[in-house]
């Protein structure tokens, strides 16, 4: 999902990266408690946290029986 980053497809002039390889579930937890700016997450969990996160254009994982 961070491919667009780590290989510099989008370029972000004033944000740092660090990779952080989890389950989506625990991704889901810390998105929750606002650990991260930016981060995976279900799409399920999106409605409970849209007022404080806005979707990338980038990083999307969907597919029929995935994501």
């Amino acid at each position: 999902m961070y491919y667009a980053i780590k290989f510099g497809w989008v370029t972000p002039s004033n944000a740092k990266f660090t990779n952080i390889a989890d389950d989506i579930e625990t991704l889901n937890q810390a998105t929750l408690r606002g650990q991260y700016d930016i981060c995976a997450i279900s799409f399920a969990l999106y409605p409970f946290v849209k007022d404080d996160y806005a979707l990338l254009k980038t990083a999307v994982s969907f597919g029929e029986g995935y994501g």
